[in-house]
């Protein structure tokens, strides 16, 4: 039982790193926009928008730091 738990540990761990690469490769050089529109019948509508620019593209040219040796 316990390797079980280790190994889903580990899984559970890659899983997130690799997440984490995939949201910085997808949010570089991009504007989030946040709009909320609220709509009051039968012709009133309200809308909320926010644009925010993210900044400076990641640096995915990080060299892989290596693990623990032994």
């Amino acid at each position: 039982m316990t390797t079980f738990i280790s190994a889903l540990t580990r899984t559970v761990g890659r899983i997130r790193r690799c997440a984490k690469r995939l949201s910085r490769r997808l949010t570089r050089k991009a504007e989030i926009k946040l709009g909320i529109t609220v709509s009051l019948p039968p012709f009133l509508k309200f809308a909320f928008d926010y644009k925010a620019d993210i900044g400076e593209p990641a640096n995915d040219n990080t060299p892989h730091q290596p693990g623990r040796t032994a």
